[in-house]
C-alpha cells in the first residue's frame, strides 16, 4: 500500500490555521466558534480609535469637542475597477 502524502499547507476548516486538520486543531472553542462566524458575516466593518490627553485640572469630564467622530462619505465606499460599492448603512 503507498503511502498518499497529505497536503498540510490548507488551511484548517475549523480556525482557518495552516499546518494542521480540524482533527489535530488545539484552537480554543470560543476562538474557532469567532473564526467560524466571521467567515459568514463579511460585511463592511469601521474600527475607530481615539486618544485623549488625561485631563490636567483634575476634572474626569470629558470636552464636547472630543466626543465628536468625523467621517467623510469616501470613509463607506470602496471603489474596485469601474464598479463602486456602497455600504449598508442603516
Amino acid at each position: 500500500m503507498s503511502h498518499v502524502p497529505r497536503n498540510v499547507e490548507s488551511p484548517c476548516h475549523r480556525c482557518g490555521a495552516n499546518g494542521h486538520w480540524v482533527r489535530a486543531c488545539r484552537t480554543p472553542r470560543h476562538l474557532a466558534d469567532l473564526y467560524q462566524a466571521s467567515l459568514k458575516n463579511r460585511k463592511v466593518e469601521i474600527n475607530y480609535i481615539d486618544h485623549a490627553p488625561p485631563a490636567t485640572d483634575g476634572s474626569s469630564e470629558i470636552p464636547h469637542q472630543l466626543n465628536k467622530t468625523h467621517l467623510d462619505v469616501s470613509d463607506f465606499v470602496t471603489e474596485r475597477g469601474n464598479e463602486t460599492y456602497e455600504s449598508e448603512l442603516e
